[in-house]
């Protein structure tokens, strides 16, 4: 087990360690166990998405496994401040206007925060002065239809 940061080459360390042993040798396996904040436990399984693309019952099981990731996404970034969004916000955040927020002073000049609706991540923003600005929205969960 590795524990390592950004930019660190896994099969390096395993041909470096070779070297150093006066050996050859490679991996026969790399599995990423945690990314940041996302976990193994938090995982979509790949397995979903063949069944997914020929029977309209996987494919719903797949959109909601992607819902549920979505809502941990909010989750996954604790470091951010969360600011819940009020209906009206949620459109002007949809619609890439700037927002004035009540709780704009828990985020400092310049930092990202989560903009949350009823549980669901709407967007990443920054803040510049008085308001803040969408970095990255998320689209909206939709219904399945088939």
């Amino acid at each position: 087990h590795l524990h390592v940061g950004k930019g660190y080459y896994v099969r390096s360390f395993a041909r470096d360690l070779a070297r150093a042993l006066g050996t050859l040798g490679h991996l026969t396996a790399l599995r990423r166990t945690r990314s940041g904040a996302f976990t193994l436990t938090a995982a979509l399984d790949g397995a979903l998405a063949d069944p997914a693309a020929r029977e309209p019952d996987a494919r719903a099981a797949l959109d909601e496994a992607v819902r549920c990731a979505r809502r941990g996404l909010v989750r996954a970034v604790p470091q951010l401040p969360a600011l819940d969004l009020e209906e009206a916000q949620e459109i002007t955040v949809r619609h890439g206007k700037p927002l004035a927020h009540a709780s704009i002073a828990s985020v400092s000049e310049g930092s990202p925060c989560t903009l949350v609706r009823e549980g669901r991540l709407v967007a990443i923003a920054r803040r510049e002065g008085d308001v803040l600005r969408v970095v990255r929205g998320f689209a909206r969960d939709q219904d399945v239809t088939s």
